[in-house]
């Protein structure tokens, strides 16, 4: 059955604009990404801070120092889920 010429524009509008709003949710959520990342970096770096100042207990430190360690570990495998998605949605993404 045919539809509408109204609705097959509306339909080829949204598939056309779908891609570009998916390359920039893409580029967005890598950005975010990486700033989670160099967060969970600073925070690293001031609990040693921490422990080289004296401030912290050596077994607090550690445990912190853990939990960070495990969070960056998983904004970096996040980080490469969405790149290697948005690589196999578009061949030519960098």
């Amino acid at each position: 059955m045919l539809q509408p010429p109204e609705l097959v524009l509306q339909d080829y509008a949204r598939r056309t604009q779908k891609k570009p709003r998916q390359q920039q949710d893409v580029k967005e959520l890598l950005a975010k990404k990486k700033r989670e990342s160099k967060q969970r970096e600073l925070e690293k770096e001031r609990l040693l801070d921490l422990y080289h100042t004296g401030q912290g207990g050596l077994k607090e430190i550690e445990l912190r120092l853990k939990r960070r360690r495990a969070k960056l570990t998983k904004l970096h495998e996040e980080w490469a889920l969405v790149e290697k998605a948005a690589q196999a949605e578009q061949p030519g993404y960098t």
